[in-house]
């Protein structure tokens, strides 16, 4: 029988068991929360990727985040319309201190006048979407641009406003909601928006966003401030970036809830900047 010592942890013993304890917490919060668990549900939900860039690629700097999803099925058959999406980023990124969202705008002016309904200052990000749609034997995609403006507060959240113009082959335009809401570890906060299904034919089955990318910060956006009887242009200053990065990067995830009640989540890391 191996007797247990009575005597006390020595000098080096004591780094190396917090490091262990540290190391453990940190792998179950990943297990708990950035990846979730494979549930029946998540088996059968669609294949999603996420990418997520910042630029500029450094620290303690206004930066551009730039999101980017893929949904697809593994028999290649259109994935089932998407009902609710979760953006998740890192804390301590500036998002109330960028400069941007300095106007807001009514989500009722931009389902009524479209862009023309909000002010240039209350542009927040823009990108692209791809949905389809099963048509007999083959699909049916349509492209559209989307643009996120901000929104008067919600109960003291950041409120956002999601438009969305398809051009080809069909002209659609919609606009929903979307709140910054708090996330728990390792993420800061999560931009969560929920989806209506869009029938571009009554007789066709609802979209399915399949391709989604988008900017959030100054990249692209143009403000312009009035001054002495004119308006002079600038760019808002971006998202401000903590001053160091976590020893892996930094977590970002997206989870989807799909119409037919799947779910599926995906995480990846943005590097640590050199």
């Amino acid at each position: 029988m191996t007797r247990r010592s009575s005597q006390p942890a020595t000098a080096d013993a004591a780094p190396l068991a917090t490091h262990a304890r540290r190391a453990i917490r940190y792998i179950l919060a990943l297990l708990t929360i950035t990846f979730a668990p494979v549930t029946p549900a998540a088996a059968n939900a669609p294949n999603a990727t996420l990418h997520v860039a910042l630029m500029p690629d450094r620290l303690n700097t206004a930066a551009t985040m730039r999101y980017g999803f893929t949904i697809t099925n593994a028999d290649g058959s259109v994935p089932p319309p998407l009902t609710r999406l979760q953006l998740y980023y890192p804390a301590h990124f500036g998002l109330i201190t960028s400069g941007l969202g300095i106007a807001s705008c009514e989500l009722e002016n931009i389902r009524e006048l479209g862009l023309e309904g909000c002010p240039a200052e209350s542009l927040m990000g823009h990108g692209t979407a791809i949905g389809a749609v099963p048509f007999e034997h083959e699909t049916l995609e349509e492209s559209a641009e989307t643009f996120i403006f901000m929104r008067p507060f919600e109960n003291g959240r950041i409120s956002l406003a999601l438009y969305v113009e398809g051009r080809t082959p069909l002209a659609t335009q919609l606009a929903f909601p979307a709140t910054i809401v708090p996330a728990p570890r390792p993420y800061g906060s999560a931009i969560s928006i929920t989806l209506p299904l869009v029938r571009v034919i009554p007789e066709l089955p609802p979209v399915s966003i399949t391709k989604f990318q988008a900017t959030i910060g100054p990249e692209g956006i143009t403000y312009y401030h009035h001054t002495h009887h004119k308006y002079l242009a600038y760019q808002p200053r971006g998202i401000q970036t903590p001053p160091r990065c976590p020893p892996h990067g930094f977590p970002f995830a997206a989870h989807f809830t799909f119409n037919d009640h799947s779910e599926r989540t995906v995480a990846t890391r943005v590097r640590c900047p050199r």
